[in-house]
């Protein structure tokens, strides 16, 4: 039956001194066909793996469990359960001092906030996969449920292996095809490695203060089709050596709380709103928070809600503007940046919010001034290849898009909505803002939206409004027109609802003090043109007249 029993003399089939249940404690981590039991035997603490009373005496939940014994017992890790005994419905295992990486999310243990001990926890169940795969055995079951951190070490252990698969036993019913793998060796070992992905993806949708700094790239490593443990210790290794000492990291999670402070909101002299800055420099934070600009900077590296930029970029096209680098602060609520549902039927969406200065602060509070729903692109998987949330390429798989696209749908949907792509322009031409509305032949519709009489009412308030008070001028389909790949086109733009880009002139966005002005006054024109709530008061503004530290969502 177990053909690895004899080359282990410790281990036996059927042995003549079995598991009295009845001094046995039942534990509650069993699963849906197995109870586990803590009890001693032959002087030891051991967990014992029953089949429920219902699937004893069906072959298949039979040779299920003696296929694990079969694989477990010719194994040695230290991060895999020592197996002693099997018996027709039962196996005995070492007793393992610890709990499910399950129940450890559940209750929300702090010992998952902390980034250094994510990463050893991968690192051995990383080095645990690769052991497996060398010996030709793939869990393909890799799942909280089935990681136990030890209470004494924090060390892992890979558990349950009824569902694995081995060039010896190739009957399984761990089926990659249910993950949208090949039912092939590489399709095989992808399955641990999609396991190890949504493993990082559970802890960091479930953990409020999860803090894993590279995340999604190593979850997007997982999912390659070629994903390999050497790949995953290397993305690893490099969190590693960039590790500060505890007593750093701890001075740095104080001059982030300074940090933050420094951005106090503060009056805008033309609109008289209390704003959030929209970048502070490095000198400036030196200045007044007393705080050194290494140390600035190291804080911006390690932070999850600020981010260098540096301004030249904002500078229009073949200005030569010299380096200034500033740090800016954002709003990050989901895994690709910021979703506020407001209920409107009008979105602004700021798609390049992480690439462009200024323009993210901008749309927030023009949404937060309108009453607007709002959505930003402010993080990135891969700084070393960065994706567009605007022309969105041919290929874009990553979790984060995916959560883009569906927020973004879900609040643009109908042919009564309006979603306003806002992103900025390095080229100035004749007008500060310039109106996007037609599509090209390539999107089988000559414009994204279907309301053109709304928005000739919004287009031709705007420039009136824009020029007479604020001597800015506008213009319309300037630039060329969306293709198939925009994302206005892709959401159904002109076809199933109303949506159109406003490009605004960057150094407007980064340096011009007008900038809340003109979001006061886009804002009041969408909502009296293109807002089904025509006519009435916008919603009340009164917190952008309150003191108060960072965004508010």
């Amino acid at each position: 039956m177990s053909q690895f029993l004899n080359q282990e003399n410790e281990y036996s089939i059927e042995h003549s001194q079995g598991i009295d249940f009845d001094d046995a404690v039942k534990l509650p981590a069993g699963g849906s066909t197995c109870d586990i039991y803590r009890t001693r035997w032959q002087r030891r603490d051991v967990f014992v793996k029953r089949l429920k009373e219902e699937f004893r005496a069906k072959p298949l939940y039979l040779d299920a469990l003696d296929k694990e014994f079969d694989v477990g017992v010719g194994l040695r890790h230290p991060s895999l359960p020592e197996y002693r005994e099997f018996h027709r419905e039962y196996i005995i295992m070492d007793y393992i001092d610890g709990e499910t990486l399950a129940l450890m999310i559940k209750r929300n243990d702090p010992w998952l906030t902390k980034e250094k001990n994510i990463v050893a926890m991968l690192r051995e169940l990383i080095d645990v996969v690769d052991y497996l795969h060398r010996h030709n055995v793939v869990h393909c079951d890799i799942k909280t449920d089935n990681i136990m951190i030890r209470s004494n070490t924090k060390h892992l252990v890979l558990i349950d292996f009824d569902k694995s698969y081995t060039d010896a036993l190739r009957d399984t019913s761990g089926h990659p095809s249910k993950y949208g793998l090949e039912v092939d060796e590489l399709g095989r070992t992808a399955m641990d490695f999609r396991g190890i992905g949504l493993v990082v993806e559970q802890l960091k949708s479930e953990l409020p203060d999860f803090n894993f700094s590279v995340c999604e790239h190593f979850v997007k490593a997982c999912y390659k089709p070629n994903a390999s443990c050497e790949e995953l210790t290397a993305i690893l290794d490099n969190i590693r050596s960039n590790f500060v000492d505890e007593h750093r990291r701890v001075y740095l999670t104080t001059v982030e709380e300074r940090l933050y402070k420094a951005f106090r909101r503060k009056q805008e002299p033309k609109t008289m709103y209390k704003c959030v800055p929209r970048y502070i420099s490095p000198a400036t934070i030196q200045a007044t928070q007393n705080i050194a600009k290494q140390d600035v900077i190291d804080t911006v590296t390690y932070s999850q809600r600020f981010r260098l930029r540096n301004l030249a970029t904002a500078a229009s096209r073949g200005s030569n503007a010299p380096d200034q680098l500033v740090v800016e602060m954002f709003p990050q609520n989901t895994t690709y940046g910021c979703c506020i549902d407001r209920g409107s039927d009008i979105t602004i969406v700021c798609p390049t919010a992480l690439s462009e200065a200024g323009i993210g602060n901008f749309a927030y509070y023009l949404a937060l001034i309108g009453g607007f729903n709002y959505i930003s692109k402010e993080v990135e998987e891969d700084i070393d290849e960065p994706t567009s949330f605007y022309i969105i390429p041919d290929k874009q798989k990553s979790l984060s898009f995916e959560n883009y696209l569906s927020d973004l749908e879900r609040l643009s949907t109908g042919k009564n909505k309006w979603t306003i792509f806002l992103i900025s322009s390095e080229t100035k031409k004749d007008a500060e803002i310039h109106f996007l509305t037609t599509a090209n032949i390539h999107t089988n519709r000559s414009t994204t939206i279907l309301d053109q009489d709304g928005f000739d009412l919004l287009y031709n308030m705007v420039t009136r409004e824009m020029e007479d008070t604020l001597g800015i001028k506008t213009d319309l389909n300037r630039y060329r027109p969306a293709g198939p790949k925009n994302v206005s086109v892709i959401i159904g733009g002109g076809v199933e609802t109303n949506t159109f880009t406003i490009r605004i002139f960057s150094e407007l966005m980064a340096w011009d003090t007008r900038y809340m002005a003109v979001a006061k006054t886009l804002a009041e024109a969408i909502d009296h043109t293109l807002s089904t709530s025509n006519g009435k008061q916008m919603p009340d503004t009164a917190t952008l007249k309150e003191s108060g530290l960072g965004y508010q969502q």
